[in-house]
């Protein structure tokens, strides 16, 4: 594991999100480090980070790194770290600001390609499923589940 290098303690735009999201009005002190949140996150260890470890950069107003991180794209936004962690803390929400920085041209070419395609569409498919086509799909799938999934 790598250690995060600590100097002075500095003000940053994740840290001021770390105060907004945090349990009871932004104690910084609510992260308990018991590293919970990555004990079930699929990206744990891609990229040398983890959950907690970015949340402590965030904390730590580490907002260069945070920046230039690619985990924050490897994060899959599944809510585990949430859901495992005494605290609550919203650690999507703020790999959502993270990616919300970086400068367009530097994020990952797919994923960019994939969020274009389906903003040009009404059903906001990333593989260009016409309206028609995407609605008897989802409208499948619901039988299928609606056959194995009794009320």
């Amino acid at each position: 594991m790598t250690e995060i290098p600590l100097g002075k303690q500095k003000s940053g735009i994740f840290k001021d999100k770390v105060m907004e999201l945090l349990p009871g009005g932004g104690n910084l002190n609510a992260c308990l480090t018991c590293g919970a949140c990555t004990s079930g996150c699929p990206a744990t260890g891609l990229e040398n980070m983890d959950p907690k470890k970015f949340l402590r950069m965030a904390a730590l107003g580490m907002d260069e790194q945070i920046t230039s991180t690619p985990w924050v794209w490897m994060c899959t936004m599944c809510g585990r770290c949430i859901h495992v962690c005494p605290m609550a803390i919203d650690i999507p929400q703020l790999v959502y600001y993270a990616r919300q920085a970086w400068p367009r041209e530097t994020r990952p070419k797919g994923i960019l390609a994939s969020c274009d395609m389906a903003l040009k569409h009404d059903t906001c498919s990333a593989m260009g499923v016409g309206e028609e086509d995407f609605k008897f799909i989802v409208e499948e799938v619901l039988d299928e589940y609606r056959e194995y999934q009794p009320v």
